[in-house]
């Protein structure tokens, strides 16, 4: 079945992306691939079962990890933020 080597290449593409961290890329691939697993008929599920849950299996680890790199960066920033404000608050007090 074409579509389901479809969802590999695309399952490739995401993974490709995150791990150069190209989230917005990797979001939209993952978004594709969700939106694409949405609209398979039963009878393509049922046909090509395994690979189908697999490529959902996949996409399931993707976003939760475009979720925690996301979030690590988010405490980086923050971490960033906080120590600006003390050195602007040692610089203002000498």
């Amino acid at each position: 079945m074409d579509s389901v080597t479809d969802l590999f290449e695309q399952l490739s593409f995401a993974q490709t992306a995150i791990e150069e961290n190209n989230y917005d890329e990797a979001k939209h691939y993952i978004e594709t691939l969700f939106n694409r697993l949405n609209t398979i008929s039963e009878q393509q599920w049922s046909q090509n079962r395994g690979a189908l849950e697999e490529v959902a299996e996949t996409l399931t680890a993707l976003t939760g990890a475009v979720v925690d790199e996301r979030e690590k960066v988010k405490q980086e920033l923050s971490k960033l933020y906080r120590n600006n404000n003390k050195l602007n608050a040692y610089k203002s007090h000498m």
